[in-house]
């Protein structure tokens, strides 16, 4: 588990925070490195620290409740509870058999609820279950019961058998983790080093759970529409002609004013990427940690934030220099607010998890796109899209390596 963190935290922030923090690096690049360090760092320890604080211990701010529901289903228990209620139903005499059913169903739901949102409390409701459970078991053994409606009570405890079983395999990432975890942030380490902005949140988390493929690919593609659209909207609406006189202009052009709004929008970005982004980071380590885990986990993360500065970004950091104009401070701020606010609409309109990367990869197209569209570089149409298609092609590649490492682990 901490080896997994380790190389997790290293490969993650290695690999995505330079989406976030790129524009940030390159435009501050005749900064001294550890000035840059301390800045990010500080906004880092803020966010983990108030996610602590007000999300019930929870430093990924609940990112990480859909890999915990989807682990563990009761959709069958409630199938097979059903089925019973109708054969039961069918004796009048069998009424308190339908009425222990009923109350065990509900704190069967109860208890679901509680081991995804508050798995503290996990035990004690586990415990309430385990006696209304009980009820269930001697009624599937009573010799009493007609043999029709024993057989569909039966039915009804093996299916609650397996999900109880479900709930102490999968309760904590202490429990359940082996060295097969391992290999998605090695995979990642592999792919950061030849340049391949893949997305973390897909090699990491369906790992652990592939039932959240769907829906983190649905708001995965969702993040990458709108923000091509933002950007579009964004750099030919506002934007047109601006970026071709700050050219022009040169570093001479740019007023003390932007070095403050680029170190807030930065700010602002960085702290939307952090709430995103820390599932995949945390699920190595126990959820709702201690503070001992808390502080180890975020003094490793300072460490990586340091190397990563000191070697300027890394070759994740040529995603953003082969964009136009990337290292002028006031397109940098653009760039960092409008990446900004799209996560900001994603974290309010759900926790489940999604590839930022992807979010980043439309930002950056819609852009290209936009400049192409209003002349303001010399970069043609035909050239925004071959860039656009050539980082979604490694995304794409990125993506079908998360999904067949995935699958594979857990068909070990």
């Amino acid at each position: 588990m901490i080896i997994g963190f380790l190389l997790a935290a290293y490969a993650i922030v290695g690999n995505d925070s330079i989406q976030t923090l790129g524009t940030f690096l390159y435009s501050n690049s005749h900064r001294k490195w550890w000035q840059l360090w301390i800045f990010s760092s500080s906004v880092m320890v803020a966010v983990i620290l108030y996610g602590w604080l007000t999300h019930n211990q929870d430093p990924s701010y609940n990112r990480l409740n859909k890999v915990y529901d989807k682990s563990v289903s009761i959709a069958e228990v409630e199938e097979e509870i059903e089925y019973a209620r109708m054969a039961v139903g069918a004796d009048p005499i069998q009424e308190k058999v339908l009425d222990d059913m009923d109350q065990f169903l509900q704190q069967l739901e109860v208890t679901k609820s509680v081991f995804v949102k508050q798995p503290q409390e996990f035990d004690a409701s586990l415990a309430l279950l385990m006696e209304k459970f009980r009820p269930l078991q001697a009624e599937a053994a009573d010799p009493g019961i007609p043999n029709a409606q024993r057989v569909a009570v039966r039915a009804v405890v093996d299916k609650v058998d397996e999900v109880l079983e479900q709930f102490q395999q999968r309760r904590d990432v202490s429990v359940f983790i082996t060295w097969k975890h391992l290999i998605p942030p090695l995979v990642l380490l592999i792919l950061t080093r030849y340049g391949f902005p893949v997305s973390t949140s897909f090699l990491v988390l369906i790992t652990f759970q592939p039932a959240v493929l769907s829906s983190m690919l649905t708001k995965s593609l969702m993040g990458y529409l709108v923000a091509m659209v933002s950007a579009v909207v964004v750099y030919l609406s506002v934007m047109r002609g601006v970026e071709s006189r700050w050219r022009k202009e040169g570093e001479g052009g740019i007023k003390p004013i932007w070095v403050y709004l680029q170190w807030g929008s930065t700010a602002f970005l960085w702290s939307m990427w952090l709430v995103q982004d820390m599932a995949n980071i945390f699920v190595y380590i126990p959820r709702m940690p201690e503070l001992p885990w808390l502080l180890f986990a975020i003094a490793w993360m300072l460490a990586v934030q340091a190397f990563i500065y000191y070697n300027h970004g890394g070759k994740i950091q040529k995603v953003v220099t082969s964009k136009t104009n990337t290292h002028d401070i006031r397109s940098a701020t653009i760039v960092d607010l409008v990446y900004g606010v799209v996560l900001y609409i994603f974290k309010i309109q759900s926790n489940v998890p999604m590839s930022t990367t992807w979010v980043f990869l439309g930002l950056l197209a819609g852009r290209e796109i936009a400049f192409a569209l209003s002349k303001s570089s010399d970069r043609s149409m035909k050239q925004a899209f071959k860039l656009a298609r050539k980082d979604m092609v490694k995304a794409g590649f990125g993506l079908g390596v998360s999904v067949a490492i995935a699958f594979v682990i857990n068909m070990v």
